[in-house]
């Protein structure tokens, strides 16, 4: 090294400049000189050699070589140099030794840096390793869709291992309780306003129609879906789905390249109820593992969990307050507050056994809710669907319902004074949300089938039409003026558990089913 260091002081700058240029366009490309190994970079490849003696690539063919047409480039001459392992090497008249850069740049088929090394110090940076930080996650050694990308990832690969390089893969990343899609941290914003929804915010009076087709289908879970819900109208792109194989996704059903944007492991055994705040940004899960969690779907972190006695099997967000919530459980309701800690504000009982609450919706200004259970008695039918004051914790009637069936689903009017609910008598009832509670015997929905599910159904955004999922997996559509069956969609599920209009977009609805595919109608 010292002969090479001599030698460098004593060239002529400006000759060997000339040459210098001549050098790297003769052969296409940037060398990078190390003690080892030669990186060298184009366009359309990289080449990772490891040349011992002829890393100036002197011993050329004469058929790749090009003749020198500038006068000015003197003839090269050659001299021989010992270096310091004790070979002798035969390098040009010239300056040649260029200083090793302490970064590549990232390329397309994968992203690499070294660890800044110091030039000045030769002999540490033959002693010390490289250091070379990849993601694990990004660089797929098996992909052989791209012939030229799986050669240069098998040679850079085959480099790694011959000298020692050390991958670094980043664990921090990594969240147990979180996956999105194929990958640890997603780069999706889900907060965004999408394309698809941004037209449609300034609108009103938007009316509604029947959809016609399925727009996209997929197996979303390896159980049953129970339910579906879309976000607020602001952040409606996603769709939130809770299943029995204990999982919870979040789906944007309008991304091309992966529709699960959120992976949430929250719970242990069956999750059956889910719901979103009025901001859109957290939700609340409600399971068969006694508990129901609140979650950060921003962060993926749960901020609450809630311990009950009893499964957990239905729940609703306060329509004004989004610190509060209530949850269904075993001949009780729970009320609970994430500013008050894990434990419940108001607990709603009542003086005889009501069964496992089935559901549970709120008038529009929260102050009085509705709910449903599964007790029936053989010679009483009261207490099917009852009316409580949310303030006092008190019930205002317990009347409403006065048939011998059991119902599975409430559904508030979003334009009158009035609330559904889907009965096992296969038909949808019309009830009064205001006192006295009367239910509407002069119209009812009727066609679909239960056959024992717990089978949901949904309103329009207008209020004009309902869709009911149905026991052989078909959907029913109907006008809610005179209860009249307008379609019948024939669906790829089996049993369709449940469906969920689009708050703003006028005929697109998703449903799901027992074999845990989720389809999109438009």
């Amino acid at each position: 090294m010292e002969a090479l260091k001599t030698y460098d002081d004593d060239s002529d700058d400006s000759s060997s400049d000339d040459y210098n240029d001549s050098f790297q366009t003769k052969n296409c490309g940037i060398r990078i000189k190390d003690d080892a190994p030669t990186i060298i970079k184009d366009s359309s490849r990289i080449h990772v050699q490891k040349l011992k003696h002829d890393f100036f690539n002197l011993q050329e063919s004469e058929s790749d070589q090009e003749p020198e047409t500038k006068s000015k480039i003197r003839k090269k001459e050659n001299i021989e140099i010992t270096v310091s392992s004790g070979e002798t090497i035969t390098v040009p008249d010239g300056r040649f030794w260029d200083p090793l850069p302490t970064e590549i740049k990232q390329d397309k088929d994968f992203s690499y840096n070294y660890d800044q090394m110091s030039s000045g110090d030769s002999s540490k940076r033959q002693e010390s390793k490289k250091l070379i930080k990849t993601d694990s996650n990004k660089i797929d050694w098996n992909n052989s869709e791209n012939s030229n990308a799986s050669y240069a990832r098998n040679k850079v690969k085959n480099f790694y291992e011959a000298n020692g390089v050390v991958q670094k893969s980043n664990d921090d990343d990594k969240n147990c309780n979180m996956d999105c899609g194929n990958s640890d941290k997603p780069t999706i914003k889900l907060f965004d306003i999408h394309g698809k929804i941004k037209p449609w915010l300034q609108r009103q009076n938007i009316s509604c129609k029947i959809p016609r087709e399925c727009e996209k289908s997929w197996k979303a879970h390896s159980g049953s879906v129970s339910t579906l819900k879309w976000n607020v109208k602001k952040f409606s792109h996603l769709l939130l789905s809770v299943s029995m194989d204990t999982t919870v996704k979040i789906w944007n059903v309008w991304n091309r390249q992966e529709p699960c944007v959120r992976l949430l492991h929250l719970h242990s055994k069956g999750v059956q109820d889910g719901d979103w705040n009025t901001s859109g940004t957290h939700i609340f899960t409600c399971s068969y593992d006694k508990s129901a969690v609140v979650t950060d779907i921003e962060t993926g972190v749960s901020t609450m969990k809630c311990k009950h006695r009893n499964f957990v099997t239905c729940g609703k967000f306060h329509p004004v307050n989004d610190n509060i919530f209530l949850t269904g459980s075993l001949d009780e309701i729970t009320a609970w507050d994430t500013r008050q800690g894990e434990e419940p504000i108001h607990r709603y009982c009542y003086k005889d056994k009501i069964g496992q609450i089935q559901d549970i919706i709120f008038s529009k200004d929260g102050s009085e809710f509705f709910s449903t259970g599964d007790l029936v008695s053989r010679d009483s039918s009261d207490r099917n669907i009852m009316a409580w004051d949310f303030d006092n914790a008190v019930v205002k009637s317990n009347q409403i319902y006065q048939e011998r069936y059991s119902c599975t689903c409430l559904k508030l009017h979003p334009t009158e004074s009035n609330f559904l609910a889907q009965s096992h008598g296969n038909y949808i009832a019309l009830f009064s949300a205001s006192k006295p509670y009367k239910m509407c015997k002069s119209l009812r929905y009727e066609g679909h089938k239960l056959g024992g599910y717990k089978v949901g159904f949904d309103i329009s955004p207008d209020g004009r039409y309902i869709v009911s999922g149905d026991s052989k997996g078909k959907l029913y559509c109907y006008n809610y003026k005179n209860g009249h069956l307008i379609q019948t969609l024939n669906t790829q599920l089996d049993v369709t558990l449940n469906v969920a209009f689009h708050p703003l977009l006028p005929s697109t609805l998703a449903c799901c089913g027992w074999n845990g595919f989720i389809e999109l109608w438009h």
